[in-house]
């Protein structure tokens, strides 16, 4: 009898893990997450590099990608969890390139994105703009909208993405107050807040929204959940989903629009649509790689003329070489096989 129950349990716990297992391996690829991930990496590499250095790096690698994809980095259980609050879909206003809401549908979320200034409809987005390359490349067909969308879709989630500073200056003195305008036209019942709040960041450090937002926030809904994610340096991104405090019933409204599943036909252009996107990510990141290569050729060279071993690598610095070589042209790799003589 104990025998067959400890088999039973046995066979139960292997049930779970294949569920599991079965579960993360249906999961789409994140491909930002992924670059993400290599991103950080070089990061480490440059750990006791002047600040000049690492502010360069920043410049040429790190604020392209956000631009190019989006300014918070989505995890698996932080879509995971926006998709189980939004039975009626979502509505994302300040949607940028679309990648939040393009990753929600792969995972069969009806999304309907909003942006002042789509970027394949507007020449310059100040928030999604490659220097000379133009504006990044869309992931999703954003239409043209502001808070007014929010109150057009109660039925949905509002999902806020890294809104702008309310305190913004300048060029986006238009956008300044979206967060929290979304709040007051919007009907529906839950909030999907990805960023930092003010109350949680230190004073020099708030990047998006303001206090503002974050006190209509607190008044209205109830934090439900909050979820830790991948962030960029120096700052702390989360999801939080907030519930407001007497719901609003959506019952009576019909179903959203599920999103149409982009044709095959469509396969090809989103194939190029990537290649492009990593020319204009590789052309804005070469110039970094080359001067950091050229440092560490000098080093070997100055070593080697002094009669003194070159130093040696870490292990990050080793990956970071072997990844600016990769990423590299030919030409790279015959100057890097060259340099090579002075290592040893």
């Amino acid at each position: 009898m104990l025998r067959t129950r400890v088999a039973r349990l046995h066979g139960t716990r292997l049930a779970r893990l294949h569920a599991r297992r079965l579960s993360r391996a249906s999961q789409p690829t994140l491909e930002y997450l992924n670059v993400y991930r290599d991103t950080m990496a070089d990061l480490e590499a440059l750990d006791s590099a002047e600040p000049e250095t690492v502010a360069a790096f920043f410049a040429a690698a790190v604020l392209p990608l956000r631009r190019a994809y989006a300014w918070a980095v989505p995890s698996h259980e932080a879509l995971g969890a926006i998709a189980e609050a939004s039975p009626r879909g979502v509505v994302e206003i300040g949607a940028g390139t679309g990648y939040w809401a393009k990753e929600l549908r792969d995972r069969g979320v009806s999304v309907a994105a909003y942006d002042i200034a789509p970027v394949h409809l507007d020449l310059h987005n100040g928030y999604h703009h490659l220097g000379d390359g133009g504006n990044a490349l869309p992931w999703f067909d954003v239409q043209a909208g502001g808070a007014e969308a929010a109150a057009a879709h109660p039925e949905r989630t509002l999902l806020l993405c890294w809104p702008p500073k309310e305190s913004e200056p300048g060029a986006f003195a238009e956008v300044a107050t979206l967060a929290v305008d979304c709040l007051e036209q919007y009907g529906g019942d839950t909030v999907c807040f990805v960023g930092g709040l003010p109350s949680a960041t230190p004073p020099d450090g708030i990047e998006c929204a303001g206090p503002r937002f974050e006190a209509k926030l607190r008044d209205e809904y109830t934090l439900e959940r909050e979820i830790a994610l991948p962030s960029w340096p120096p700052v702390s991104d989360s999801l939080g989903i907030w519930r407001r405090a007497a719901a609003v019933d959506a019952s009576a409204a019909p179903p959203p629009d599920s999103e149409e599943e982009p044709a095959a036909d469509d396969d090809e252009r989103r194939r190029l649509r990537g290649r492009a996107r990593d020319d204009a990510l590789a052309s804005l990141r070469s110039d970094f790689d080359s001067a950091w290569l050229r440092q560490v050729w000098s080093s070997w060279a100055r070593g080697r003329l002094s009669g003194q071993p070159a130093p040696a690598l870490t292990e990050a610095e080793e990956g970071f070489l072997a990844r600016c070589l990769a990423r590299g042209p030919g030409s790279r790799r015959l100057a890097h096989q060259l340099a090579s003589n002075f290592r040893t």
